[in-house]
């Protein structure tokens, strides 16, 4: 939807732009950075009148806003070379109209436009970064061509991850440019042209204190004086009356789900994997509901795990692929685990597979959803897009409330707001099916966690591979280590699918002593969801990451 909007605005753009009878065959910005936090900026643009016209104008932004601050620069030094031309400012910005009043123009047409800026910097707690854009985006004319050259004061080496470029309507980070650094030189440009609307924007990610912290930009916050407390009480009953009946609301269609009076019960319901079981009980996708799997599948023979204990690694090997009829997430973790492999090392896995790890979580929610454990009247109001039109209703409330000063009732319709982003967030009411799994799990969870262990020897007895079946569950409810410790003391050998790489022992089978020390689910975890550390500037992030953000922009057209 947002690029359709795009490009619709795009498309009016251009015929906007055809009327203004010219276009940009290239903008070229050369900028020289200071560590005093200033910068001097030429921008050399070539532009050819496809009708006769006086010149052109350039609008320089110097009033920002960011994070809900008010921010000012100062543009000074505004000169252009071999043309007449005219400051002016308007709607926060510097407004630079160039030609000659008496004289048309058509064809080709160069304008160079130099001009000093101060204090075009973001500070972050870790980094100090140049955000700037470099044509604007309120051009009324396509740019076939934008190129940039950002020259440091100094030899620093920035690394590639610490230089971003944009382009795009406002707000789009779309990558139709390069950057790269030569020497003391940020160089790039555009692989596509800029169509009206459009822009180019760069983000340099440079160290905390590279320029000084005067260069920081002040904040504009003149707040209106509040209306006395006796007059804030009439207007405060209409949304306090909203906020009790949105609560009254939900709590008629949450019910109660919880039931005290649970025998505990040694087997997990027959129909649910552990993942969905871990996911279900508490409504989240935790990462070791994802982890148990892996016990769960080696249980079935499908693969089998063993631990090399002078190298401290961990090995997965497949046995068997999975049968069909599987819910999709077995089938994702499982071949992405084994693609184009029969063994791996959990060391391999570090910041590789953190992307399977994701789409296996939400798969797993998407699972539990179909199915139908939850109540589907509860989901069509607290869970959908419905409840969150309602959020975006009451925004201009608060806006409306504080600008009358009645600022009681904005805090309360903030509150409302607080309110629906926690029921939001709230795990779904379930379903009559879901209440008779919950109640299982329940009777489950409290076997695993406290139940009789003197029933552990009969079970085994009964069941050899009693905990194998369960071992995957514990792990899902985060009970692995309570429960290996529970049942110790009644088994002897670790499960048939765990052992030492390369024969550690020089034993064929492994005490269950051994296995709780060594098989660690938080270990494999960490490896599954580990990503690559951020590079450069002591970590944070941009803050800039879109066309049109940053210092600089602005746009132009012809008169």
């Amino acid at each position: 939807m947002k690029h359709l909007l795009t490009l619709l605005i795009s498309c009016l753009f251009l015929l906007y732009a055809s009327a203004q009878g010219f276009k940009i065959s290239s903008f070229h910005a050369d900028i020289q950075l200071s560590r005093e936090g200033k910068i001097e900026v030429t921008e050399n643009i070539d532009v050819f009148f496809t009708e006769q016209k006086r010149g052109i104008y350039r609008d320089i932004p110097y009033k920002f806003k960011n994070a809900g601050k008010k921010y000012t620069t100062d543009i000074s030094n505004i000169t252009v070379s071999g043309h007449p031309f005219k400051v002016s400012k308007k709607n926060g910005m510097k407004s630079i109209r160039i030609g000659d009043p008496d004289i048309y123009l058509t064809g080709n047409q160069k304008y160079t436009i130099r001009y000093t800026v101060e204090g075009p910097f973001l500070s972050n707690p870790e980094f100090c970064e140049f955000y700037w854009n470099i044509t604007g985006n309120d051009w009324q004319a396509t740019i076939d061509k934008a190129s940039f050259a950002v020259t440091l004061p100094d030899s620093l080496v920035i690394r590639y991850n610490n230089l971003r470029v944009f382009t795009g309507a406002s707000g789009d980070n779309g990558k139709d440019a390069t950057i790269r650094q030569e020497g003391r030189t940020i160089k790039g440009e555009t692989t596509a042209p800029l169509y009206p609307g459009q822009g180019l924007t760069i983000a340099i990610q440079l160290p905390k204190d590279y320029v000084p912290a005067n260069a920081t930009l002040e904040v504009d916050t003149p707040p209106p004086p509040p209306k006395d407390f006796g007059d804030q009480w009439p207007m405060a009953a209409l949304p306090l009356g909203l906020l009790a009946a949105l609560l009254g609301f939900w709590k008629r269609m949450r019910g109660s789900d919880e039931s005290n009076d649970i025998e505990p019960k040694p087997y997990p319901p027959l129909d649910l994997t552990p993942a969905e079981t871990g996911a279900f009980y508490d409504h989240i996708v935790h990462d070791r509901d994802v982890i148990s799997l892996l016990p769960y599948w080696a249980a079935q023979g499908h693969i089998k795990m063993e631990k090399d204990k002078a190298a401290d690694e961990m090995y997965f090997t497949k046995i068997n692929d999975l049968s069909t009829g599987r819910p999709p997430y077995e089938y994702t973790l499982f071949n992405d685990l084994f693609s184009f492999r029969t063994s791996v090392r959990l060391s391999d896995l570090k910041n590789e597979f953190y992307d399977t790890h994701q789409k296996v979580k939400s798969q797993i929610k998407q699972e539990i959803i179909d199915l139908q454990l939850y109540d589907d009247q509860y989901r069509y109001w607290f869970k959908s897009w419905r409840l969150w039109v309602l959020f975006l209703l009451l925004l201009p409330l608060i806006v409306v409330f504080f600008y009358f000063q009645f600022w009681l009732s904005a805090i309360i319709v903030i509150g409302m707001l607080l309110t629906i982003i926690v029921l939001g967030s709230i795990g779904s009411s379930t379903s009559e099916k879901g209440r008779r799994v919950k109640e299982d799990l329940r009777a489950f969870h409290r076997f695993l966690q406290n139940g009789d262990a003197s029933q552990y020897p009969e079970l085994i007895k009964n069941d050899p591979q009693y905990f194998e079946k369960v071992y995957p569950y514990a792990v899902a409810f985060n009970l692995d280590k309570s429960f290996t410790q529970r049942i110790k003391p009644y088994m002897t050998m670790a499960p048939m699918w765990y052992g030492y790489y390369g024969g550690y022992y020089g034993h064929g089978h492994h005490t269950m002593e051994d296995f709780s020390q060594d098989f660690s689910p938080k270990e494999i975890s960490s490896a599954f969801t580990s990503m690559p550390a951020s590079s450069g500037g002591g970590g944070g992030g941009f803050s800039g990451g879109s066309s049109g953000g940053g210092f600089g922009g602005g746009g132009g057209g012809s008169w």
